[in-house]
């Protein structure tokens, strides 16, 4: 039930702005370069980070931080499979006081629940996405692990014969 409702929110902030007002990316020197507002609209530069959608990206006024990630087709759903388990976790940062500063961090999963918890974009400010892989420690690596251990014994009982002959 929980999975539906996030995917129905997911859907609804790709929806949230027309079809007329996304544009194809612009890929300059090797930089993406994204609009999404309306003709007219006041907008912002958002720089995204640490995904494949990198880039930057012009957004209306009105776009909030879940609709960017949706726009910029960052999936929200964390991942797990008998071996890998993926976890995403979003950084907004913004200067002030002329450095850079996080001003919010949050799990993917945490972010659809708490959706008046995150910022408000404003121009330059900086979206990270971290990514990160856990593999889980399964009865194949225990027995390569005892293996190892096993062989590194008989080495060691091996080498004190032979010098204490």
């Amino acid at each position: 039930m929980r999975r539906l409702a996030l995917l129905c929110m997911a859907l609804v902030a790709l929806t949230a702005v027309p079809a007329e007002a996304q544009q194809n990316p612009v890929t300059s020197g090797g930089v993406r370069y994204t609009i999404f507002h309306q003709p007219g609209e006041a907008t912002k530069e958002i720089v995204l980070m640490g995904d494949q959608q990198s880039g930057v990206y012009v957004i209306g006024e009105t776009i909030t931080l879940d609709k960017f990630l949706a726009l910029a087709g960052i999936s929200f759903f964390e991942r797990e499979t008998d071996r890998v388990e993926i976890k995403k976790t979003v950084r907004v940062f913004r200067e002030q006081g002329g450095e850079r500063v996080i001003v919010y961090e949050a799990r993917t999963t945490e972010m659809l629940v708490q959706s008046d918890a995150y910022p408000t974009l404003q121009d330059k400010d900086i979206v990270a996405i971290e990514t990160q892989s856990f593999r889980a420690f399964d009865i194949r690596q225990a027995l390569q692990l005892a293996s190892q251990l096993g062989t590194l014994t008989l080495l060691g009982l091996r080498l004190y014969d032979a010098f204490n002959r």
